[in-house]
């Protein structure tokens, strides 16, 4: 049976960081059903075109983005590949199974080393001007412990989030959390002694 997949990269107006970044999204077509999805890239909407669906310019910024926005492309057309070689038929149901099961799996979906992922927070801290070292441990340390466990997101799905192997391992994030906490009340409670004091 004859089926149709067509591909569009474009900003998502309607979320912008805290320094006017939009995030670039893909849509995969299939037969006129949509599957859309972050490809985990943030531009400046000035540098994007919308009509062609790519980066304006030809700095090394504009074709390192190009280059991985080629490569999610190239794997869209593997994935059809793959299942008309096995012998499936590519229906809206079938390739966005075989998709999200790939990219949970980690095959379909570059997985960024941490020197390039920090690279990455690098360029997103001087674009919006923060100061801080940003690192992609001490991202994952803030999710772990201010995002999560501070909001009582339970300790198993957090450490599910993470990728650990063990509890054990989250575990270690949830002591610093018990220890922000005890340090918080320490600090409330020197502030409700010094309030309840009776002046001379």
């Amino acid at each position: 049976m004859e089926h149709s997949i067509s591909i569009l990269f474009y900003q998502r107006v309607s979320i912008k960081t805290t320094c006017k970044l939009m995030p670039i999204y893909m849509r995969i077509t299939i037969n006129g059903q949509r599957i859309d999805q972050t490809t985990s890239r943030f531009i400046e909407p000035s540098k994007w075109s919308a009509r062609s669906g790519t980066i304006k310019g030809t700095a090394s910024e504009a074709k390192a983005l190009s280059n991985y926005l080629d490569t999610l492309k190239n794997k869209v057309h593997k994935a059809e590949r793959e299942m008309v070689q096995d012998g499936i038929e590519v229906t809206y149901q079938s390739f966005k199974d075989k998709w999200v099961g790939a990219s949970v799996k980690k095959h379909m979906v570059p997985v960024l080393s941490n020197q390039k992922m920090n690279s990455y927070l690098k360029e997103i801290a001087d674009t919006c001007g923060i100061e801080k070292n940003l690192t992609f441990h001490a991202a994952r340390h803030t999710f772990a412990t201010t995002v999560t466990l501070s909001n009582r997101v339970p300790i198993e799905t957090v450490s599910k989030m993470l990728g650990h192997t063990s509890i054990k391992t989250t575990q270690h994030y949830a002591k610093i959390v018990d220890l922000k906490i005890s340090e918080d009340m320490n600090l409330l409670r020197k502030k409700m002694d010094e309030k309840s004091r009776i002046p001379d």
